[in-house]
């Protein structure tokens, strides 16, 4: 299941990648990339990631 997770997900990338070139003429995908977000209207609670 793990290998079919990682194929779907590089065929999203990819598909990403043709969307954003095509749309704005090119794209950058930095992997292994982390964030942490506040939901909307909470900004004294802790993050959610």
């Amino acid at each position: 299941m793990s290998e079919m997770l990682d194929v779907i997900h590089e065929d999203l990338l990819t598909a990403l990648t043709q969307e954003f070139t095509y749309t704005f003429g090119g794209c950058t995908i930095v992997r292994g990339l982390d964030g942490s977000y506040f939901p909307h209207g909470a900004m004294n609670n802790h993050p959610r990631r």
